[in-house]
């Protein structure tokens, strides 16, 4: 086991039997009865606390060294006979798919995924001031806007999509950008 959080010990099984994945998502491994899916009276004022404490959230919370470092040993695996292929990275929290031309995970899929690692910091945290910059223009709690990132997909060779879930209030979303054609990733607006 491993604690990441304030939150408690994460990775462990749950009592009734279930993976505690989606628990370490929303950052809350250890505190939440699997049971009831409800929080203990004891620990209401510690989450409301960390909370607080951790909006506005810091940037840069990926490094593309690290994610191409992790990538270059990372297993591949496809679920869907290798239409896309699949790695885990920052110790299985963010999955990059890829989609695969005629089932081929050759140089072309690896170095696609290569490029948008390197972009990835910067995309990220592009989302995230833009979280922090509508809580400022709506005054909602922090809670509404903190998020993590869970998923890259690389459709092709010029887009890439960004899924989200919220980490403080049940949400998630998808945040696309495109290759221009200084080969430069933009967000694209809705």
């Amino acid at each position: 086991m491993r604690s990441n959080s304030s939150f408690g010990t994460l990775n462990r099984e749950s009592p009734d039997g279930y993976s505690d994945r989606f628990l370490r998502i929303w950052g809350l491994g250890g505190l939440l009865n699997t049971k009831t899916l409800s929080f203990t009276p004891s620990v209401q004022s510690l989450v409301a606390q960390t909370m607080h404490d951790s909006w506005p959230p810091k940037l840069d919370r990926f490094s593309s060294d690290q994610l191409l470092h992790e990538f270059e040993s990372a297993a591949v695996f496809s679920t869907d006979g290798w239409k896309t292929a699949e790695v885990q990275l920052d110790d299985g929290e963010l999955g990059v798919c890829v989609h695969l031309s005629n089932g081929d995970y050759g140089e072309e899929a690896r170095e696609r995924i290569r490029a948008v690692l390197k972009h990835l910091p910067a995309m990220d945290n592009r989302t995230l001031q833009a979280c922090i910059d509508e809580q400022k223009t709506t005054g909602l709690h922090g809670r509404n806007y903190q998020n993590a990132l869970c998923l890259v997909t690389i459709p092709n060779g010029s887009d890439v999509t960004l899924w989200y879930v919220g980490t403080g209030v049940n949400t998630e979303w998808d945040e696309r950008f495109a290759k221009d054609d200084d080969e430069t990733l933009n967000y694209v607006e809705r």
